[in-house]
């Protein structure tokens, strides 16, 4: 069997093809509120009333009618009677209709009284024995907060295919739901390969490394809130291990990544299993770290390849991996915090790849300066723990001179 790379496409094509190769179908389920942050929701949420339900008071104060007011100053105070007060969760009847020359005492979501049609707050009035001296005009509707003007009753509230945020469940919550119709969460089986892999927690031995890629990896799709994970453990470089372990995890899942095995040496058998089993989508992409990143085909489910090197993994999983899944469930990932920065060395870059440099941040007079990082390798773990973020080097582009102002996606705090 011929063992080489070939021409390695681009980031943007390798995702774009991918995309177009994985059909998943994820079944809808009714999730309650309190636990259903970060899933997807499978339709249109509409509004069932109108937010806010009535005209109600945005501070605390006197509702007033705001023609009363014009002209009041402390000089020409305008007095109004005090025909009671509203508190929150109390119906304006009580209170009967406002007059002109009449005010009354209302909280904030206290229902503003009919007649009413502005509320002035406690610090514009002088508070007297049943009424009240304005020394401050008020606009019309001034501190009201409108019925529907948030949004009306048939409103999409949240959109079909939309990953569930805190503020999300408060616009849910206030339309009286409970409960939610979200997708289930999307399957991923992992599994770590390598004769030379021992479990954390094992006694170390000549020649034996830890497997910790897989903590990297399952975190970081655990942590997006709509993928469940499944770890199926370290598997030798045997085919036949290999294919009980792939077949195990198929049956059980959407997806499936294997961590190591990818490369094109004699050892890795991976490629092997792929050859026989399924087809490649994308071996290998124009990135650095993680060319090695792949995917290929197996009974119509994707098998994601990453490189057992944590940083190129790293970015196999951010670079790829995160927007392919993006693109398949048409959902929108969350934006990544950025921030400006100068260089303060030259970095450089290989063409028709696009690199991710990590760097360091340091806050100056002149602003933020980017150190990167200049030990190299995908194996460097300090480069995830020490840096603050890495910048990002297009395919066409050479490289950043030092003095360059350059984006830097953040990692870890300043």
């Amino acid at each position: 069997m011929p063992r080489y790379w070939g021409s390695l496409p681009r980031l943007d094509e390798a995702i774009a093809r991918a995309v177009r190769s994985i059909d998943v179908r994820l079944n809808v389920m009714e999730q309650d509120l309190w636990n259903s942050v970060n899933r997807i929701v499978a339709m249109d949420i509409r509004a069932l009333m109108d937010n806010p339900p009535f005209d109600r008071s945005a501070v605390d104060g006197f509702a007033v009618k705001f023609s009363d007011t014009i002209g009041a100053s402390p000089t020409n105070p305008v007095r109004l009677i005090v025909k009671g007060k509203i508190r929150p969760g109390e119906l304006p009847d009580r209170v009967g209709v406002l007059e002109h020359g009449e005010a009354v005492e209302v909280y904030t979501g206290s229902f503003i009284p009919h007649g009413a049609d502005a509320v002035i707050m406690y610090e514009d009035v002088v508070i007297g024995n049943g009424y009240i001296e304005v020394i401050k005009p008020v606009p019309q509707w001034a501190n009201i907060s409108r019925r529907g003007e948030d949004f009306k009753k048939g409103d999409i509230i949240v959109y079909k295919n939309t990953v569930l945020k805190p503020w999300h469940l408060v616009a849910i919550a206030s339309q009286g739901m409970d409960k939610v119709l979200v997708y289930e969460k999307l399957r991923f089986g992992i599994i770590s390969i390598g004769d030379e892999l021992i479990k954390p927690g094992s006694n170390m031995t000549l020649s034996k490394v830890y497997a910790s890629t897989e903590y990297l990896v399952k975190t970081m799709l655990d942590n997006l809130g709509f993928i469940e994970t499944k770890y199926y453990g370290i598997i030798r470089d045997d085919i036949v291990e290999l294919d009980n372990a792939l077949n195990k995890a198929f049956n059980e899942n959407d997806c499936v990544i294997t961590i190591a095995g990818t490369s094109v040496s004699s050892q890795d058998i991976v490629p092997d299993y792929i050859e026989s089993h399924g087809y490649w989508v994308v071996r290998g992409i124009a990135i650095r770290p993680g060319r090695t990143t792949s995917l290929a085909i197996v009974n119509n489910k994707p098998l994601f390849l990453l490189s057992g090197n944590p940083v190129a993994a790293w970015v196999g999983i951010e670079a790829f991996i995160k927007p392919v899944i993006a693109g398949v469930l048409k959902i929108e990932l969350d934006p990544k915090p950025v921030v400006k920065a100068i260089l303060k060395r030259r970095v450089t870059n290989q063409t028709g790849f696009r690199s991710f440099v990590r760097v360091f941040l340091e806050k100056t007079s002149q602003g933020l300066m980017a150190e990167p990082y200049m030990i190299h390798g995908s194996s460097i773990i300090s480069s995830l723990l020490k840096a603050h973020g890495y910048i990002v080097i297009n395919e066409d582009t050479e490289g950043y001179d030092e003095g360059e102002e350059v984006d830097v996606v953040l990692l870890n705090p300043l």
